[in-house]
């Protein structure tokens, strides 16, 4: 890659080398470029951002383009580096353009002057900027050419130019896509758009430019895909109402709600089309809705309320009464209820919670209308509630303390000072906290979860515990 600032650093360290004279001659060049002279090889190209062709991928449009000179751009071939390195990235600009026809003397001048360890002028780094700018504007100007008109020969040529690797696809970022894996999707885009062109299949064709057009960013072709736009559109709505006719007139009436239904916004915008499907609806009515009806009541009764759902379901919206709506939506509630009560009867411990048990008790409440429709979920209910009552059994726990100790049992209260107490504790887990004077609290747990109603438990909790 070729960075015109990058040259101004190589000959800003040879110079360093160079005698004091050559230094002082240094410094008031540099001077000049502060003050405005336009030696544009020691900083990006300005000009590019306003001469690039509208058509590029890069959308910006040429102030003063110049003629396309497709041979002139591919001659520049980088010739045997014969000059030191320590002039580096000003050799390598003036290597693209050794064999140019305009500025070839330009070139020979500015290497003479290096070979004699001499600084170029500031009109002949200038003339070297502009000559690099034409280039680019040229470069750029045959590349929207050949894509526009999908010569993928002369982009592959023109890409493989030494010009556009080393120096114009720096400047030209709308077409660095040339350079990247991009290229290989654009000529199989290209391809793809011949063979559909020389088969007239107008679908395939704007599908290869639009293809184009997003690996490329061209838009070139963009009044040509509107137009193939508008023709397909037109096109399949006569196929649309061709399809529509000719079912109705068969009696298929199935197929005349499918096609309505996959274009609804062209029908309904249609009278004809409108009134068609309406015919339609009306005939399926009676054969189609009714029996599919019958059908999910007959599953719903058997208690096979995912297939009763399934079978509502697949009735046209448009078709559906009040009691396809109902079956769907009670199917619904069943199935959620025998999903939520199942689940808190999988963790029976959890129930000794209270909270929990307090749910569970208001999902069985909230189902108590839809039990007698569903044999698996009444079922359901009886299991939870089975469990819930022996949740709720309380197991005798008797405290010894030490008639010091305060003992006080979270979301339950406190016990006072005492040597012994009883006390009626649901299957859960508790945790007790002794308070003494002076001392700090001491935790004790006890689990009862798994603990029978009739196994008294005892637990020691004094303040030497």
């Amino acid at each position: 890659m070729i960075v015109p600032s990058n040259i101004a650093l190589s000959m800003a360290v040879l110079q360093n080398r160079k005698r004091t004279q050559v230094i002082v001659a240094m410094i008031a060049l540099v001077a000049l470029v502060s003050m405005g002279s336009a030696l544009f090889v020691y900083a990006p190209i300005t000009p590019l951002s306003e001469t690039t062709s509208a058509d590029a991928p890069n959308k910006t449009s040429p102030s003063s383009p110049l003629t396309p000179a497709e041979e002139e751009v591919l001659q520049v071939e980088k010739p045997e580096q014969t000059q030191t390195s320590e002039y580096g990235e000003l050799i390598a600009t003036l290597d693209l353009l050794e064999n140019d026809r305009v500025y070839a003397d330009l070139v020979r001048k500015i290497r003479s002057a290096l070979r004699n360890n001499q600084q170029p002028t500031g009109q002949q780094l200038q003339q070297l900027n502009v000559a690099l700018a034409g280039k680019v504007v040229q470069l750029n100007a045959a590349l929207t050419q050949a894509i526009s008109v999908g010569n993928v020969q002369l982009l592959s040529k023109l890409a493989a130019s030494n010009f556009f690797q080393q120096y114009a696809v720096y400047k030209l970022l709308g077409w660095s896509w040339l350079s990247a894996s991009a290229f290989e999707k654009y000529k199989a885009a290209a391809s793809a758009l011949t063979r559909a062109e020389e088969t007239g299949d107008d679908t395939s064709v704007v599908e290869s430019l639009k293809s184009i057009r997003d690996i490329t960013g061209y838009q070139g072709y963009n009044d040509r895909i509107s137009s193939l736009d508008e023709l397909l559109a037109s096109e399949y709505e006569e196929d649309v109402k061709s399809r529509m006719l000719s079912s109705m007139a068969a009696g298929d009436h199935d197929t005349v709600l499918s096609v309505a239904r996959e274009n609804s916004d062209l029908v309904s915008g249609d009278l004809a089309l409108k009134d068609l499907l309406q015919q339609a609806i009306a005939a399926k009515t009676k054969a189609s809705r009714d029996e599919s009806f019958v059908t999910a009541l007959e599953q719903a009764e058997s208690d096979d309320w995912e297939a009763a759902i399934q079978t509502a379901r697949s009735i046209p919206a448009e078709l559906r009464f009040n009691e396809i709506d109902e079956i769907i939506k009670t199917g619904e509630r069943i199935l959620a209820a025998k999903k939520t009560l199942r689940s808190l009867a999988l963790k029976p411990d959890r129930l000794t919670d209270s909270n929990v048990g307090r749910y569970a008790r208001k999902k069985i409440e909230s189902v108590a209308d839809l039990r007698p429709l569903s044999p698996s979920l009444d079922r359901a209910v009886v299991t939870l509630s089975d469990l819930l009552e022996g949740a709720s059994e309380t197991v005798t726990v008797n405290i010894l303390s030490d008639s010091r100790a305060t003992i006080l049992i979270p979301r339950l209260g406190f016990i006072e000072p005492t040597f012994e107490k009883a006390l009626k504790l649901t299957r859960s887990e508790y945790k007790f906290i002794v308070r003494c004077e002076g001392k700090q609290d001491i935790f004790k747990y006890l689990d009862l979860r798994g603990v029978s109603s009739t196994d008294a438990q005892s637990i020691r909790l004094t303040c030497e515990s």
